[in-house]
């Protein structure tokens, strides 16, 4: 009987060695998937502008990720998670400055299933880069460069963005067409070389991506085009050349809208406004884009 006991606790050694040295092997094989690694890149849209995407390898403590994000020089964003909490995107609130670098540091980032693992990351960015890997322990840089590449008041004016605005001379006498001056931020809809109503725009590109110049026609139209690229719904849409378009206030898919300044090269309008425009714009309309 004693025999017996001995051999049977002999057994339950050596069933919880071998269970240690399995647990120990997975740990050492996974040990690199289990860790933490953040990419750091930045992309264009001509809806959204610039994006910084913080993106990782698992989902993370969206608290904590904020918490240590740290940019210099500092500038006010709008953030964005993916669902998982795998990829968090930074919009720039006004646009970047011009022939600036921007350092940004994520310390302390945390797996929400693993809290002991931290991984560090660094990066410097400017327009025109790529992306950087880093993992625990590795701070490369990365290098995004920032250089450049209503209601009428009487017949003949409006009151736009606060102020008394005198509506433009028309460039065709016949037929109607859309006119959009980026300096003074205004849309104006002639029929037959009269001002047909005006409008505010508010969102354009910013100085070092601006919105392009010159005549266009509308070339398809729709009531809510989603951006593949910038994944946002653009709401009451007209393409006008390349990837541009004229539309309201992007959001995305969760509804939550974009606040930002600049757009990446659209015309952005308010709600309201742009199922206006939409509603009178046509196939094939001119439009024509200038600085006054």
């Amino acid at each position: 009987m004693q025999k017996r006991r001995t051999v049977h606790k002999f057994g339950w050694v050596v069933l919880l060695w071998l269970n240690t040295a399995i647990i120990v092997a997975v740990v050492v094989l996974f040990k690199p998937a289990l860790q933490p690694r953040v990419v750091i890149q930045r992309s264009d849209s001509t809806v959204l502008g610039e994006i910084i995407h913080i993106s990782f390898n698992q989902p993370v403590d969206r608290t904590a990720v904020l918490a240590s994000l740290r940019i210099e020089p500092e500038f006010s964003f709008q953030t964005m998670w993916d669902d998982e909490s795998r990829r968090l995107d930074l919009l720039p609130a006004g646009g970047l400055l011009s022939e600036a670098s921007y350092r940004i540091t994520i310390g302390e980032v945390r797996p929400l299933w693993v809290p002991p693992l931290v991984a560090q990351a660094s990066a410097i960015v400017h327009l025109g880069s790529t992306r950087a890997e880093v993992g625990i322990g590795s701070l490369p840089s990365i290098f995004v460069d920032t250089k450049p590449g209503g209601l009428p008041s009487s017949e003949d004016a409006y009151v736009l963005h606060g102020e008394r605005v005198d509506a433009s001379q028309p460039r065709y006498t016949e037929g109607t067409y859309i006119d959009i001056d980026l300096t003074r931020e205004i849309l104006t809809v002639f029929t037959d070389g009269q001002v047909r109503n005006m409008f505010e725009v508010s969102a354009q590109g910013p100085p070092y991506h601006p919105t392009p110049s010159g005549e266009f026609a509308i070339q398809s139209k729709s009531p809510n085009h989603f951006s593949s690229l910038s994944h946002v719904w653009m709401p009451w849409s007209l393409h006008f050349h390349g990837d541009y378009f004229i539309h309201e206030v992007p959001y995305y898919p969760n509804g939550t809208l974009v606040t930002t300044r600049y757009s990446g090269g659209c015309i952005r309008l308010d709600e309201g406004v742009a199922e206006e425009v939409y509603n009178i714009a046509e196939r094939g309309m001119k439009l024509v884009i200038h600085r006054s």
